[in-house]
């Protein structure tokens, strides 16, 4: 380290004066502050890493729960109890998720009750009936129309003209799928 000073003397300069010091006694302190800034920013460095690593591992594992249960539910499934404790919102998700899966069974129920009715009134009926789509497939018969047309539940998804053979009904099917795709236009 270097000083210069210069000393006046009235309107002049009287003289230079000039100091300096060696600071090679401060390069041994500076190394070792270095060192240790280093040190303690690699340990900072690793406990960040661990703590990233626990947290995301902390929220991956409900995530992953989560969404096997919404898929289980998607595909009808019953994905059992969620209860989740650890945070509020896993909490409220896994009450919405359980929320759903209720209402997907009662769905569920009520439409097999409405299909047993069904089933019930049509196997009852005296009159024939014969449900087609609209390429004239059987989608349905009762006892009645199986006995009418001579066929069993094995006409179920073949051609209507393949299970009646009687013309007529094969016209009135044909002219009433006509008209009912007129009315929809």
């Amino acid at each position: 380290m270097h000083l210069a000073v210069c000393v006046a003397h009235g309107r002049g300069t009287l003289a230079a004066v000039r100091l300096a010091e060696s600071l090679t006694f401060l390069d041994r302190p500076l190394g070792e502050l270095r060192r240790q800034g280093l040190l303690i920013l690699a340990v900072a460095s690793v406990v960040i890493v661990v703590l990233g690593w626990f947290l995301a591992s902390s929220l991956t594992k409900p995530l992953g729960i989560l969404g096997k249960a919404a898929g289980d539910l998607a595909r009808g499934g019953d994905p059992g109890p969620l209860g989740f404790a650890e945070t509020r919102e896993f909490h409220q998700i896994s009450r919405g998720l359980e929320g759903m899966r209720a209402q997907v069974e009662e769905q569920i129920a009520a439409v097999r009750s409405q299909g047993e009715e069904l089933e019930a009134v049509l196997s009852s009926m005296r009159e024939g009936l014969v449900a087609l789509d609209t390429r004239l497939k059987v989608l349905r018969l009762n006892p009645a129309a199986s006995a009418l047309l001579g066929c069993g539940p094995e006409a179920v998804g073949r051609g209507f003209s393949e299970v009646c053979r009687n013309a007529a009904l094969i016209t009135l099917a044909s002219r009433s799928l006509a008209m009912a795709e007129g009315a929809e236009d």
